[in-house]
């Protein structure tokens, strides 16, 4: 194969979900049409034979400054700013693809909603600052309470959405029961020498079984379930 059909067999099994491979042709070739096909067919930037190490060396520079910000700009798309957790779209992604696979391999799985109970209170007691303090190690406490491959992903505000992979209701609930406990357990502090307090959250459980359940359906049966969790109290998972 031509190096430009080499760039073209790459580009064509891209994905989306496979970091972006920046290409510089090496060729031996200086016409310009060449060139042409050359970064038509998909690479990124060339050198020609015989090439300076020292020019090749400033281009892979430049490769990788480029292939930097574009991951910087897909973690400002994908990623939520304070927490560092998936955000909204993220979340609802990892969701749908869970959904996906469960379709085709008919196991189980399940999701949760979480919601940090009176999270008004701490703002409006402690100030906007703690309150994101709050929020930053209640996602740290909800990571180190789950699965590695589990989804923990800010919803909005001081909502949460987990995807639990390959997991029924009744294992779901006791991760969920784990990750209410780590957040009840150990107080939080505003601000360095300041007042310690308790921090609770509720959360709401929904499965997708042999029934199949759409993203929606699913988001609202654990919008149901968290619901009544902090209508009959707070602090609790039900499921």
């Amino acid at each position: 194969m031509s190096g430009p059909e080499i760039c073209r067999k790459l580009r064509e099994e891209g994905s989306e979900n496979r970091p972006y491979q920046y290409i510089i042709l090496l060729t031996v070739r200086e016409g310009q049409e060449n060139i042409v096909e050359g970064l038509d067919s998909g690479a990124d930037d060339y050198v020609t034979k015989p090439f300076d190490y020292q020019e090749l060396r400033l281009r892979i520079r430049a490769g990788e400054r480029i292939l930097y910000l574009q991951d910087q700009l897909r973690k400002a798309a994908l990623e939520d700013p304070l927490t560092g957790l998936p955000n909204r779209r993220a979340s609802i992604s990892a969701l749908e693809a869970e959904i996906a696979r469960s379709r085709r391999t008919g196991e189980a799985f399940s999701v949760a909603k979480l919601d940090i109970d009176h999270f008004k209170s701490v703002n409006d007691t402690y100030g906007h600052a703690v309150g994101d303090s709050v929020l930053v190690e209640t996602a740290r406490r909800m990571k180190t309470s789950v699965r590695p491959y589990d989804t923990v992903g800010r919803f909005g505000g001081e909502e949460f959405l987990l995807v639990f992979p390959c997991l029924g209701k009744g294992d779901a609930l006791a991760i969920c029961e784990r990750i209410r406990s780590a957040i009840e357990k150990r107080p939080y502090q505003a601000g360095d020498g300041g007042p310690f307090f308790t921090v609770t959250a509720s959360l709401g459980v929904s499965s997708r079984d042999e029934t199949f359940r759409g993203a929606d359906e699913l988001l609202f049966a654990a919008d149901k379930k968290l619901y009544l969790a902090k209508d009959g109290g707070r602090n609790t998972v039900i499921g």
